[in-house]
């Protein structure tokens, strides 16, 4: 009778352990992962908004409507690689933003997503990209699972989160 009672006290500690381990998780894990989620979203907009700096950049030196930029990553120490056997064309309005690449298609907003590498962030079906044309100025929207994430405007190269 002791053996079923010692038995029975050990499955009642180790459940109870279990119990106070799952919940400590659920209580301190859920909120780092929500956090975690946030700054890579927050990551992936200064990645944009860095693109989109480039492009200007260029436009600025060359002050051409189509300007070449090459694929580039921001290292974790904080300096920026170039790989000269990649890159894009990206269309710039009178204003020297980016306005879409030289492929010019009805998905200019998606075009411009990929050209800052984003795709690598999120997956593909996760974005829902939104382009609208205001005064002939091209006005992209991003939506990541659903919910609002950022825009661009390309009348001023503002990119704000939504």
């Amino acid at each position: 009778m002791a053996r079923v009672r010692g038995g029975l006290l050990n499955f009642l500690i180790i459940s109870l352990v279990l119990v106070v381990v799952g919940a400590t998780y659920v209580f301190y894990a859920t909120p780092i992962i929500d956090e975690a989620d946030k700054v890579s979203r927050h990551s992936a907009i200064d990645q944009f908004k860095r693109a989109v700096m480039i492009v200007r950049a260029q436009w600025i030196k060359r002050k051409q409507n189509k300007v070449f930029i090459y694929d580039t990553q921001l290292r974790e120490d904080g300096v920026i690689e170039q790989d000269k056997t990649a890159g894009a064309v990206v269309i710039l309005n009178n204003k020297g933003w980016p306005q879409g690449m030289d492929n010019m298609s009805s998905k200019a907003c998606e075009q411009l997503l990929h050209m800052a590498n984003l795709q690598q962030v999120n997956s593909p079906t996760d974005v829902y990209v939104d382009d609208i044309y205001k005064n002939g100025m091209l006005y992209c929207a991003y939506y990541l699972k659903g919910d609002p994430w950022f825009s661009y405007s390309a009348a001023t190269g503002e990119v704000s989160e939504l």
